[in-house]
């Protein structure tokens, strides 16, 4: 019974640590195409968060857009937007949209997307 229960709370001492450190991601929950409303919900949901201006400057696309949108890098003319996240591990998720961003997200798409260490 004493060999049992020392085996039980070896166990138990030893699965915290591990459930603690697990991988960091390869991939993230997304996919071509995806509204952008849809992925970032997907993409907060999996741990990442919003950065906010990257490069520095202060986001020029509105205060309702920019406080709805945090992680709005830069917009281009022909529809172009990126967005950055990071997460624990300071990996950095790089998006780029295509569409109209709208100040709800649906009407932009993912065009691309590269994670970075």
């Amino acid at each position: 019974m004493k060999k049992r229960l020392a085996l039980c709370l070896a166990g138990v001492l030893v699965w915290p640590a591990w459930a603690a450190n697990p991988q960091p991601p390869k991939t993230v929950p997304i996919k071509q195409g995806m509204a952008y409303a849809k992925a970032r919900k997907l993409i907060l949901k999996a741990g990442w968060e919003p950065i906010h201006a990257v490069n520095g400057e202060a986001c020029g696309y509105g205060e309702k857009l920019c406080k709805k949108f945090p992680e709005i890098e830069s917009c281009s003319a022909d529809g172009y937007c990126k967005m950055f996240f990071k997460n624990e591990w300071d990996m950095m998720l790089v998006l780029i949209t295509l569409g109209d961003m709208d100040a709800k997200g649906e009407n932009a798409q993912i065009e691309s997307w590269s994670l970075k260490k």
